[in-house]
């Protein structure tokens, strides 16, 4: 026992000893290197804008497939067809464009998708069951893979908050039919209020701005689509009486306009946004798209009042019977009557510049500006007001032309709404910089956007605290026309 007690030690010690000198080989090399980073061209560009509207990208809509059915039309704006089912109800996770072909893979809230795409722009999205009642929150990362390098990943995190649109002013949309109170309505043909123009029938309902619905709404879409869903709107020009009556029997269209109304209390040095949902269902009577929509700041009604008796009873001017040369594009606007002080502010997004920003010197996007001022004026026994409008000459066009004409820019190229296409327009008053600021983005292809700024100092001044009338107007002219509507209209600081 002994000398295998022995063995057995010798053996362990041979191998502690073998494990000493394995130890001991070991040789251990030490390198000084230099690291060098390069930065590496994002394959994925997010739209990331400066929102001066403060509903987005709260709100975004899509055909369903490539047009509207008798079955729905899909939005995020949602609605009851006739037939009973619901529109789908699409929100927005986020819109970016792919310089490169690959596979992206978006991960949301525990949830996973995976999609071949080429280089393009997209926009990524959730299809709801029904309106939201509260705050939806997102949280999650997209991550692409390059088809030329895989195995190469990029991964971008991304979180969203997509909140309901607020009843504020107006809202057709999400199965709402609600109006502030009072809206007041007023229309224009050619210059002459609608009232004074279409007496027979003596029916109100041949009048613009008009609630639409039911079987009015229906046939109101179905120029663009036959057998559309009844999505109401509130049509807002006399479109229709021109391409129904004045055309066919006269062979004239005469420009037309509407406008509405409401009352607001302002909070001196605070922002102002109003921001409306607007659409149109046929241009094909000048067969060119033209006005688009008016918004109108810090009114002190003259003569009229935010009440249900000013209804069709507005005094105004239009664009078409003042002296001055307002712009070269802009169909029939109506100005209402104001007491000063202050001016009054009105901006417009005319779609109609895309067919004329090269033919004018400093013309570079869709909207127009102006500062309003009236001026009462006591002459011997006659007292009447005075319309003018500034900047005169125009900043960027020069004379005879006056306010800021043509301004802003498209992106990410000039364009056109397409008939059904729910645009949202947004424009912004800032007394910090005295400055407007508008934004108007083609809902439906969300990376079809425009904006503008223009700075009002010496031509206009913050506004104090105080109520005043604000307003949403949208119009035609002989050349460039469309039946216009609005879905939606939200205003607040």
């Amino acid at each position: 026992m002994r000398a295998k007690a022995r063995a057995l030690a010798v053996v362990a010690a041979l191998l502690i000893a073998a494990s000493l000198a394995a130890a001991y080989a070991d040789v251990i090399y030490l390198y000084t290197a230099r690291v060098a980073l390069a930065p590496v061209q994002s394959p994925v560009a997010f739209n990331r804008l400066v929102y001066w509207c403060p509903l987005s990208p709260r709100i975004n809509v899509v055909n369903y497939g490539s047009w509207q059915n008798s079955s729905g039309y899909a939005f995020t704006l949602y609605n009851v067809t006739a037939s009973g089912s619901q529109y789908l109800v699409r929100w927005p996770f986020t819109v970016f464009n792919l310089s490169q072909a690959g596979t992206v893979t978006v991960r949301l809230n525990g949830s996973s998708a995976s999609f071949q795409m080429s280089a393009g722009s997209y926009s990524i999205y959730l299809i709801l069951s029904g309106p939201l009642a509260s705050p939806l929150y997102l949280s999650g990362n997209l991550s692409f893979e390059p088809s030329s390098s895989p195995g190469i990943f990029y991964i971008y995190r991304e979180t969203v908050t997509l909140l309901p649109p607020p009843l504020n002013v107006l809202s057709f949309v999400d199965n709402k039919s609600y109006q502030v109170s009072p809206l007041v309505y007023q229309g224009d043909i050619d210059s002459t209020p609608v009232k004074n123009v279409i007496k027979s029938p003596p029916n109100p309902t041949y009048w613009w701005p008009s609630d639409i619905s039911g079987a009015l709404a229906q046939l109101y879409w179905s120029w663009w689509y036959p057998n559309a869903a009844y999505q109401p709107v509130m049509n807002m020009t006399g479109y229709f009486w021109d391409y129904l009556y004045y055309y066919p029997y006269y062979g004239v269209i005469y420009p037309t306009a509407g406008a509405v109304f409401w009352s607001y209390g302002y909070t001196g040095g605070s922002n102002i946004t109003i921001a409306a949902i607007i659409t149109y269902s046929n241009d094909t009577l000048t067969g060119r798209l033209g006005h688009g929509v008016t918004f109108y700041f810090f009114i002190n009604p003259y003569g009229w009042s935010v009440s249900n008796t000013s209804n069709q009873s507005v005094l105004y001017v239009t664009s078409l019977n003042v002296s001055q040369y307002l712009s070269p594009v802009m169909g029939d606007v109506i100005f209402p009557n104001s007491s000063t002080p202050p001016n009054y502010l009105a901006v417009q997004f005319d779609p109609a510049w895309f067919y004329n920003y090269n033919y004018y010197t400093g013309a570079t996007g869709p909207w127009n500006a102006w500062v309003v001022n009236e001026t009462y004026v006591h002459h011997r026994r006659f007292r009447y007001y005075s319309t003018s409008f500034a900047p005169s000459p125009s900043p960027n066009l020069g004379p005879p032309w006056s306010g800021w004409d043509g301004v802003g820019t498209w992106s990410p190229y000039p364009w056109l709404p397409g008939p059904g296409d729910y645009v949202l327009v947004c424009v912004t008053y800032s007394p910090s910089t005295n400055s407007l600021y508008g934004f108007a983005e083609d809902l439906n292809y969300p990376w079809l956007i425009s904006s503008f700024a223009v700075n009002l100092s010496g031509y206009f001044g913050p506004p104090s605290s105080g109520t005043y009338a604000f307003g949403v107007g949208a119009g035609t002219g002989s050349t460039y026309a469309a039946d216009w509507s609005i879905v939606y209209v939200w205003e607040g600081s």
